[in-house]
């Protein structure tokens, strides 16, 4: 595809994005009241989930600590929900960044679902090393290995993120002022790659430790009366390791 065909494909793209968001009234009051609603929620949720898990020493377990970065995440991401809402009823003819503004912008946006999807896949595969492999974690300290691993996923998602914001710049017409991605060849690639990194194998991930999670709990009925799924309180302890 040469520079022609992606201008072609820009033109059609920017035409396209003209059409799509323009909005009934009545559609405007209800994403409006819906943005409103998550944006209260999760400033009081995940500023209580912040708190409770930061001075409650009884919290400070594995699981409680990815929860805490999620939240972290969800809290940043929150206080943005008023700036989009802003351009939203402009029509998203309103944005009034510069084109590396608009990219700084996208990075920190991207940078926190990356995060966050990073995340939850950890916290997934954790539960099931701590189900099947139970020894293998509660020899080593949870705090300092916890942190060394988010440290690590704060790594991988800005490195994700920062192969995204190639594929962003800010798409401006006659009726239109936005930051979006622009479909070039190069920007196809690049989402495709992003899009099996950071959605398709993660979800994969986790459907599947999931799956051998719920699979070795069940194995609770065929096993002998001496295994440790047969004892109530044997099995609260396996319950525990779940929550590390």
């Amino acid at each position: 595809m040469n520079e022609t065909d992606d201008d072609i494909d820009i033109e059609l793209w920017k035409t396209f994005l003209e059409k799509t968001m323009k909005t009934s009234l009545n559609m405007d009051i209800f994403i409006a009241l819906v943005m409103v609603v998550i944006f209260i929620v999760s400033i009081i949720g995940n500023s209580v989930t912040c708190l409770v898990i930061y001075y409650d020493r009884t919290m400070h377990t594995a699981t409680n600590f990815y929860l805490l970065n999620l939240s972290l995440s969800d809290l940043i991401v929150t206080f943005g929900i008023p700036m989009e809402l802003y351009y939203y009823f402009h029509n998203w003819r309103a944005y009034i960044f510069s084109p590396l503004e608009c990219k700084i912008h996208w990075f920190f946006v991207v940078l926190l679902w990356n995060n966050s999807i990073l995340t939850m896949t950890t916290l997934a595969v954790e539960r099931y090393v701590a189900i099947w492999y139970p020894l293998v974690l509660s020899t080593r300290p949870t705090w300092k290995r916890v942190l060394k691993i988010i440290i690590f996923l704060w790594i991988v998602a800005v490195t994700e993120t920062l192969a995204e914001i190639m594929t962003v710049d800010l798409i401006t017409t006659k009726n239109l002022n936005t930051c979006y991605m622009v479909p070039t060849r190069r920007s196809r690639i690049i989402f495709g790659i992003l899009a099996f990194l950071t959605f398709i194998l993660p979800s994969a991930i986790m459907i599947s430790v999931y799956a051998m999670i719920i699979v070795k709990v069940n194995k609770k009925r065929d096993t002998k009366p001496d295994k440790v799924f047969n004892y109530p309180r044997n099995r609260s302890k396996v319950n525990k390791l779940i929550g590390m």
